[in-house]
């Protein structure tokens, strides 16, 4: 399995708050699996993404992906229309993470 690491501190830091990289981190993270062949770990500084969902927007708004949140806006889901099928299951980081859902859809990599 090929994995891969999205950092979104460098976006929050320097060109959001224009502010210097700390040197530890502080946020949250998700794991997108796609096909059992890729693992995608997807993470974001505390300030820009108080939620998992926050994350998973961001990631799947910049690859095209449209969605919307339910109406507690903690969960982000997406919508099907136009998006290529085929698994992509996602997952919270942490020791408190819920079991990785399979959701209809592949992104581009």
């Amino acid at each position: 399995m090929r994995t891969s690491f999205i950092d979104y501190s460098r976006l929050y830091h320097q060109e959001i708050t224009r502010s210097p990289l700390p040197a530890v981190r502080k946020g949250k993270f998700v794991q997108i699996w796609h096909d059992d062949k890729d693992e995608l770990i997807v993470a974001a500084p505390r300030g820009l993404a108080t939620l998992h969902a926050h994350i998973v927007e961001r990631f799947l708004t910049q690859h095209g992906v449209a969605g919307e949140y339910t109406a507690k806006r903690d969960v982000y889901l997406l919508r099907a229309s136009g998006a290529r099928r085929g698994p992509l299951r996602a997952g919270r980081g942490g020791s408190s993470a819920a079991p990785a859902r399979l959701l209809p859809w592949v992104w581009p990599l």
